[in-house]
C-alpha cells in the first residue's frame, strides 16, 4: 500500500471514528477540533487561583484525554509523569493510588478515567452525552477494523520498535492491546472481573503470542466475532447495571463507551506511528 493510500485511509478513519462530542482524531493545533462541550464554561470561580496536579504516563490515552479536557476548560494544572519521575511516582503512591490518570489537589483526587468525575472535581460541566449502545458498537467495530488494516502495514522488522516516546511499548504490544481491551470488557460484563488498567493490558504470558502484524490482525477477527456475539444478545443487557472497575462502580453504559473510546484512541496512535515510519 502506498503512503498516499495509507494516509487517505487514516483521514477517512479519523472522520468516521469521531465520538460526537468526544473526537478521537489527533488535535489539529489550530482549534478546529471539536471540543467535549461546544459551549462549556471555564473553570468554576471556586477553583480559580488554585492549581491541580495531573498524574500521567506516556502512551496513556486516558491521560491524554484528561489533560485535553483540563486545557480546554482552562483549568490550571501541573503535569507529573510517574513513569519517568520517581519523586512524582512516590507522590502518587502516597495518595494510596497505583493507577493513572489522576487529577489531585490538596491530597484529594479524582480518577481520570471518568471525565464526569474529573469535571465535578475541578468544578466544570462536560456537556457530554453518552452515545446510544448501537452507535457505540458500530464505532468500536470500525476502530477495530482500522487497527487490523494498520497492523498489516507494519514491517515485521520494525514491529518491536517503541510506539511512543519515553515508554518501552512495542508497536506489536500496542496493536495486541487494542483488541485485548475488548476481551477485558467482556470479562468485566459477563464474569464480573474488575475492569482495570492491569486487566486491559496484554498479560505477560501472552506478550510473545503474536510476532507479526498479520497475526495480530487475524487475532482481531476472533475478538470482533466475540464482540458481535455479545451484541446480538444485548437486547437482554441492562446498560444501567453496575460494573466493578478500578475507578469505582460504574454503569455498564459508561464502561461500554469508554472501552470503545479506549481502543479507538490507540488506533489513532497506530496511525501516527505509521506516519512517523513514512508508511
Amino acid at each position: 500500500m502506498t503512503g498516499r493510500t495509507a494516509a487517505h485511509l487514516a483521514r477517512t478513519d479519523a472522520r468516521l471514528l469521531r465520538w460526537h462530542s468526544v473526537d478521537v482524531r489527533r488535535p489539529t493545533g489550530d482549534g478546529s477540533r471539536q471540543s467535549l462541550a461546544a459551549s462549556a464554561p471555564s473553570v468554576a470561580s471556586s477553583t480559580v487561583g488554585t492549581r491541580f496536579t495531573a498524574f500521567v504516563q506516556p502512551g496513556c490515552t486516558s491521560c491524554l484525554r484528561m489533560k485535553e479536557f483540563l486545557q480546554r476548560h482552562k483549568v490550571p494544572f501541573d503535569v507529573v509523569d510517574v513513569m519517568n519521575d520517581p519523586d512524582g511516582r512516590d507522590r502518587l503512591l502516597a495518595l494510596g493510588v497505583r493507577h493513572v490518570p489522576i487529577v489531585e489537589r490538596g491530597g484529594e483526587y479524582a480518577f481520570g478515567q471518568d471525565i464526569a468525575d474529573v469535571a465535578k472535581f475541578v468544578g466544570v460541566e462536560t456537556g457530554h452525552k453518552r452515545l446510544p449502545p448501537a452507535e457505540i458498537v458500530a464505532k468500536w467495530t470500525l476502530a477495530l477494523r482500522a487497527a487490523q488494516r494498520y497492523m498489516k502495514q507494519f514491517p515485521t522488522a520494525r514491529i518491536n520498535e517503541s510506539a511512543v516516546e519515553n515508554r518501552q511499548r512495542p508497536v506489536r504490544i500496542l496493536g495486541h492491546h487494542v483488541f485485548y481491551i475488548v476481551e477485558a470488557y467482556l470479562k468485566a460484563v459477563t464474569e464480573k472481573i474488575e475492569y482495570s488498567p492491569s486487566n486491559t493490558n496484554v498479560p505477560a504470558a501472552d506478550e510473545n503470542k503474536f510476532q507479526t502484524g498479520a497475526e495480530i490482525a487475524q487475532y482481531g477477527d476472533g475478538v470482533i466475532a466475540k464482540l458481535n456475539t455479545w451484541w446480538e444478545q444485548a437486547t437482554k443487557v441492562d446498560f444501567g447495571a453496575i460494573v466493578p472497575t478500578s475507578y469505582g462502580k460504574q454503569e455498564l453504559h459508561e464502561v461500554f463507551e469508554r472501552s470503545a473510546w479506549h481502543s479507538a484512541q490507540h488506533v489513532r496512535q497506530l496511525a501516527a506511528v505509521l506516519e512517523r515510519f513514512g508508511i
